[in-house]
C-alpha cells in the first residue's frame, strides 16, 4: 500500500500553521510584557508653590514602587525669619493599595516626608509634602504641610 502525497501534506500543513502561530506568539509576548512592565514618569505642582516629579515602577499596569522624589522652588520659612525656597530629593517607597509614604533624612539634618495616593487607573496621584531642618546658617526651617498633585506623562 502506498501513501499519497496528500496524506503527508495535511499533517505538514497543520505543523506549518502551528509553527507560524508559535512564531507570532514569540514576537508578540515581549511587546505585551513591555506594555505591562516598565517605568512611568509623573510630574506636577505643589499647591503652596514649587514642583514635584518622580518615576514609578509599573508591573501589570499597577505602580509597585515610586522612585526618588525631586522637588524645586518650595517656599520655606525659618525661625531666624528667613524666607526662601528649597529644592532637593526625598527617598522612594513601596506602593501598597494605591498609597505610599516616602521619608528620608539628609546629612544636613533635613527631613523630607512625601505621602501619596494613586487614582484607580494610576494616571494621577496626590498627597502631602513636608520638609523640615536646618539650612546653615538658618535653623528651624519648614515648608509646612503642603498638598501636591501630579499626572503621568
Amino acid at each position: 500500500m502506498s501513501i499519497g502525497c496528500s496524506a503527508i501534506s495535511r499533517p505538514l500543513a497543520t505543523l506549518r500553521a502551528a509553527g507560524l502561530l508559535l512564531l507570532v506568539c514569540a514576537f508578540a509576548a515581549p511587546a505585551a510584557l513591555a506594555a505591562h512592565a516598565g517605568t512611568k514618569s509623573y510630574s506636577g505642582k505643589i499647591e503652596q508653590g514649587g514642583t514635584i516629579s518622580f518615576k514609578a515602577a509599573v508591573n501589570h499596569g499597577r505602580v509597585t514602587r515610586v522612585g526618588t522624589f525631586n522637588y524645586r522652588g518650595v517656599p520655606t520659612t525659618c525661625k531666624s525669619r528667613f524666607s526662601g525656597v528649597v529644592a532637593g530629593t526625598a527617598g522612594g517607597a513601596t506602593v501598597r493599595h494605591h498609597t505610599f509614604v516616602a521619608k528620608s533624612v539628609a546629612t544636613g539634618g533635613q527631613h523630607e516626608t512625601v505621602t501619596g495616593r494613586f487614582s484607580s487607573n494610576y494616571k494621577k496621584v496626590s498627597g502631602t509634602f513636608r520638609v523640615t531642618g536646618n539650612y546653615p546658617p538658618y535653623t528651624g526651617c519648614t515648608t509646612g504641610t503642603d498638598h501636591w498633585s501630579a499626572k503621568r506623562g
